[in-house]
């Protein structure tokens, strides 16, 4: 069986924070960190900001999340339910977030914070009162939660299609950025962010090969519900990707219903969660990092023209119209006046700081800036230039006592501008996830891979995470060859292992088998699969047909139909 350090990692005593809208997207979003993390020691927290009573009562979504997260391990006292309405891109009422102190009413027809009979809403628990429906109590009650657990790692949900997506996202944005900005604050969590949608819920369904398939990167062109490619602006930078190992209780891709994931979208029966097992189930999961340690936050900032407000808020992107199904993006950017001379930022300290990295994101936009020039109060003045939009990574290398740096735009686009700039003091950071390596054979990460009995190689990579030395020892059996990137083998072997090491706390095993025999019957299990998937299907079809008719008004119509008919049949 392969073996990886990753899984033997003890994190006792940790603190994870998972953020999802709706009851299912906790395993959207992190359904394996959470269940693997739960198995290593962490205290794992789950946090849902709505009730997802859009069509569905709050009580049995509820029910369905205490279900789905015990099968992952989680005790019911680490659950917590925020209270809020479900909308959608559709919802005739305004959304939350758009209105600030007044209060808007949820298409189940709430104007403040409910549960249950027999669960409260964290206000509720915690105030004994009610918060009211609008953007101020929403991110009021998302700090006090995010400040009370005090997480080692915080897990949140990115910027989908959905509008409670959205807002979660970037209500989770604002109140780090709040957070971040405290005078003397030393909470520091590690952060991970995933789309729900486009990289689980609306992927690619491609789990009928032999072995998993890694998370493919989103296409507006063939992934659901992904109309607009923000991957590769900002920090989104498919190559920097997080890939998090999947637990082997997770990874099963045939007779699925063995897969304690899939048991977990089971417990979800009103959404019919299981169908979407085959998009879900991957190699990896996939996630995108923000570091909080940025010492701009403890700067004082001035612009020579332009909003400064945008420079260090811990938001990449703004939309005007968080329903709009094609997310039309605000200028989201410090745009300095075109006939400013100076056209700079500059960063001023208190007490002297030691700075080494420094990144710059030019929003999502096809305009950027193609040139700038970073100056320091210890002399240090040097030009970068940008090849496109993408975010601009910059090692200065090591400057200590700085208490003054500037950044002056020397070329750009019209109308370009600068959404975030991030200073750090030092290249790594303190991270909760520990340093480790996987072992990727075309592209998937392997763990008991089996061969076609036609194939005489494949790619092979290393993937490694917070690992500062980079020297991984690959070690493999006798009539094995790795060379140029490919792992060769003779048809006449049967097993093979690879390994692969940076040192005894790091490294990697993976069981490669050319059995086809085995590799049949995996084939003939994911029909009996298909079988069994094409029962929700249908179960689906008819749920959504009935949903239609009663939104429609039409049962009062049928019924009176059927009425004439047996009257009819009676003369």
């Amino acid at each position: 069986m392969s073996r990886n350090s990753f899984f033997s990692e003890n994190y006792n005593r940790k603190k994870v924070l998972v953020l999802v809208p709706h009851q299912d997207d906790e395993i959207n979003v992190a359904g394996n960190l959470i269940y693997t993390m739960s198995k290593q020691g962490a205290d794992i927290y789950v946090v849902y900001s709505t009730n997802g009573d859009y069509q569905t009562d709050a009580e049995i979504r509820i029910k369905e999340a205490f279900k789905s997260l015990h099968i992952l391990g989680i005790p019911k006292e680490n659950i917590i339910f925020m209270g809020y309405g479900d909308s959608y891109n559709t919802c005739e009422e305004k959304h939350i977030s758009e209105v600030e102190e007044g209060t808007v009413e949820s298409n189940a027809g709430h104007r403040e914070t409910y549960c249950t009979d027999t669960v409260n809403e964290f206000a509720f628990t915690r105030r004994g009162e009610h918060s009211r429906y609008n953007r101020g109590e929403y991110c009021k009650d998302l700090k006090e939660i995010i400040l009370t657990i005090l997480a080692d790692l915080i897990v949140c949900v990115d910027f989908d299609q959905h509008p409670d997506h959205r807002w979660l996202s970037l209500a989770f944005d604002e109140v780090m950025s709040q957070i971040l900005h405290r005078s003397n604050n030393d909470y520091l969590p590690q952060v991970l962010k995933k789309f729900a949608y486009a990289n689980a819920f609306c992927a690619p369904d491609d789990i009928r090969s032999i072995n998993l398939r890694g998370t493919q990167r989103p296409n507006k062109n063939n992934t659901l519900n992904y109309l607009r490619d923000i991957i590769d602006y900002g920090n989104w930078m498919w190559n920097e990707r997080v890939r998090i190992p999947v637990h082997e209780d997770l990874r099963i891709n045939f007779l699925i219903k063995r897969n304690l994931l899939v048991k977990a979208m089971m417990a979800h029966k009103s959404q019919f969660m299981a169908l979407r097992a085959g998009r879900i189930i991957n190699s990896d999961e996939v996630f995108f990092e923000r570091r909080t340690d940025s010492i701009s936050y403890r700067a004082d900032i001035t612009v020579s023209t332009g909003d400064k407000k945008y420079i260090d808020d811990f938001k990449y992107i703004g939309i005007k119209d968080i329903k709009s199904k094609y997310p039309y993006f605000d200028d989201y950017l410090w745009i300095p006046d075109q006939n400013d001379r100076e056209k700079s930022i500059t960063f001023d300290w208190k007490n002297p700081q030691s700075i080494r990295v420094i990144n710059l994101y030019f929003g999502i936009s096809e305009k950027f800036v193609h040139r700038f020039a970073v100056k320091m109060d210890d002399g240090f003045y040097k030009e970068y230039r940008c090849e496109s939009a993408e975010i601009k990574r910059i090692d200065t290398g090591l400057h200590e006592e700085i208490r003054r740096l500037s950044i002056i735009i020397l070329d750009s686009d019209i109308d370009a501008g600068i959404s975030e700039v991030e200073i750090f003091s030092s290249a790594e950071y303190k991270r909760l996830i520990k340093p480790y390596i996987k072992i990727v054979l075309d592209g998937n990460f392997a763990y008991d891979e089996l061969i076609e009995t036609s194939s005489k190689g494949c790619s092979i990579d290393v993937y490694s995470y917070g690992c500062e030395n980079l020297d991984v020892e690959i070690e493999t059996d006798k009539g094995i060859m790795i060379q140029n990137g490919k792992v060769y083998w003779n048809k006449k072997i049967k097993k093979f292992h690879i390994k692969a090491k940076i040192s005894d706390d790091v490294y990697d095993e993976v069981i490669v088998q050319n059995n086809k025999m085995h590799g049949n019957y995996v084939e003939f299990a994911q029909k009996i699969d298909r079988l069994w998937i094409s029962k929700f299907k249908i179960c689906e079809s008819l749920h959504r047909w009935k949903t239609y008719v009663i939104e429609q008004g039409m049962v009062t119509t049928v019924l009176r139909l059927v009425e004439k008919l047996n009257g009819a049949r009676k003369q």
